[in-house]
């Protein structure tokens, strides 16, 4: 029977983990000395080792011949764990295990003795997913445990861990795995499995697995049994969903060069090819990061994260633009990636942002970068209305001139680029009308905020004075000036078409005031 290449070349001791040695010296010296703690936290993303570390930990204090710190992997307590058959070292996955009386039997199992090594460990992944009275009981055995028994948890959210916890663990932080170090393992598997790795492709599949070694090995073997010959960079693009080199850096030039149509065929093409288009977001950024740290220059090349044969395509689109521009568009795309969190329709999101980045710099700079405005007088409450309320009651403004609709769009309406911010403070303010902007935007017109919100009943949740008044405080205190409120209602039919392309449309025909509704 087949088996999968990252369980064929897991590492069975800790000479053989790799860009973690901070980690596995100070364990092979516990064990060395036999000074080991009674409790260990390993924290980090996933793929980082903290699973085969904790099992090769259990191995090499129940080794009655360990080497070094390390297990000799020859005794039949050393080939029983590795077979996930000794009784001694309990595996426990808390995803599926984390209740208070999945622990109480975890508690009633310590007070038996090991059956034929020195110590009973237990191994809890994915420990932040207990319960909270699950929680409890097992701080309960924590506390005072018996000297046979050890801990080891493992864990990718640290912070969900309690404190009492956390402060009975000796805690290891494991790095994401190095670029290079990945490139190098995988060429290692590749030549020991005979599996042909054109140029390039090594390091391809390491930036995909984006610091995990198991996400690069099961890549790997994704690829070597869809790939005919060598395994070429864009076979791994294909394999993994991505959209290869080429066509980000297409995207990237028509972007900087405002070919807006090109970029959204682009992105068009690949949207029909199924890549994924949160990944092809984190790529554009990626690569703009490659490019603000050229333009920053004096920057080592190791830093940069792409091919060596990419730098002179990287300089090239560097030079012509400013770092502003850079800084600029990364923040759009960093936005644009958090809203498809919210948003299923990753696709018009990143649409809108390539738009975004396209329009006029007056109309594109965030709020962040403007000038100050000119103080305005504190009121004593925002004044929030609908658009219909604030339509009835407009004066008709004093007779100026007529500006052009590119100068009314341009230089009136301008995207709140903290919006984010705004909201993120809000759910803490107050959660039930923030949830009702899950999907919203906001725009700057003159000392208005227009939001624009999905939701209907964000307007009626707004009627109320409390939640007018929390709202307008949270905008102050976020963009520092206080803000005229006005809100609408987006027609879901209309998904398509953006709300900065309805307001520039309707801005050809009348005054802003009354074209935004």
């Amino acid at each position: 029977m087949y088996k999968a290449l990252y369980r064929t070349w897991r590492p069975m001791s800790f000479d053989d983990v790799i860009s973690q040695p901070h980690i596995t010296e100070t364990l092979q010296n516990q064990v060395r000395t036999g000074k080991t703690a009674h409790a260990y936290l390993f924290t980090g993303s996933r793929g980082t080792g903290k699973t085969t570390c904790a099992r090769i930990l259990a191995k090499a204090v129940n080794c009655p011949h360990a080497v070094n710190g390390n297990p000799c992997l020859e005794c039949d307590i050393c080939k029983d764990a590795d077979r996930g058959i000794l009784s001694d070292v309990i595996e426990i996955d808390a995803a599926s295990n984390n209740s208070v009386e999945d622990i109480r039997d975890l508690r009633e199992g310590t007070v038996y003795r090991p059956e034929r090594c020195a110590y009973k460990i237990y191994i809890i992944d994915e420990v932040h997913m207990l319960s909270g009275s699950a929680w409890g009981a097992l701080l309960k055995v924590m506390e005072e445990p018996p000297a046979y028994v050890k801990f080891i948890l493992a864990t990718t959210e640290m912070h969900k861990v309690p404190a009492t916890i956390l402060s009975r663990c000796q805690r290891f932080a494991f790095h994401r795995i190095r670029l290079e170090d990945i490139a190098a393992r995988l060429r290692y598997i590749a030549e020991k499995e005979q599996i042909p790795l054109a140029e390039g492709a090594d390091l391809q599949i390491a930036r995909c697995a984006d610091g995990g070694m198991r996400d690069a090995i099961s890549l790997l073997d994704q690829c070597a049994a869809v790939s005919e010959g060598a395994i070429t960079p864009e076979a791994v693009a294909e394999a993994a969903g991505v959209s290869g080199r080429a066509p980000l850096f297409r995207i990237l030039e028509d972007v900087l060069q405002n070919r807006l149509g090109d970029a959204l065929k682009e992105v068009d093409a690949l949207y029909q090819g199924s890549k994924d288009m949160a990944r092809l977001c984190e790529e554009l950024t990626e690569q703009l990061r490659n490019m603000m740290l050229l333009k920053a220059g004096n920057v080592p090349e190791e830093l940069l994260s792409c091919l060596p044969e990419e730098l002179p395509q990287l300089r090239e689109l560097t030079s012509p633009v400013t770092m502003e521009q850079i800084l600029r568009a990364i923040s759009v795309l960093q936005d644009c990636r958090e809203r498809m969190q919210r948003n299923p329709g990753k696709r018009t999101e990143l649409e809108l942002a390539l738009i975004r980045l396209t329009l006029p710099a007056t109309v594109q700079t965030p709020l962040a970068a403007m000038p100050a405005a000119a103080p305005r007088p504190v009121q004593p409450r925002p004044v929030v209305a609908d658009v219909q309320q604030a339509e009835a009651s407009t004066q008709s403004p004093a007779p100026q001139p007529t500006p052009t609709p590119a100068q009314t769009a341009q230089e009136q309406i301008q995207p709140v680029s903290q919006w984010a911010d705004i909201l993120e403070a809000y759910r803490s303010v107050n959660p039930a009308v923030s949830g009702s902007l899950a999907e919203s935007d906001a725009y700057i017109h003159g000392g208005t905020l227009l939001i624009v919100a999905k939701n209907p009943f964000f307007l009626t949740l707004l009627k109320n004075h409390e939640n007018a008044r929390s709202l307008g405080d949270t905008v102050r205190q976020i963009l520092g000036q206080e803000y005229k409120i006005l809100a609408k209602c987006s027609n879901p039919a209309q998904t398509e078409v953006s709300p900065v392309q309805t307001l520039l449309q309707k801005a050809k025909d009348s005054n802003l005031e009354t074209a935004v509704e």
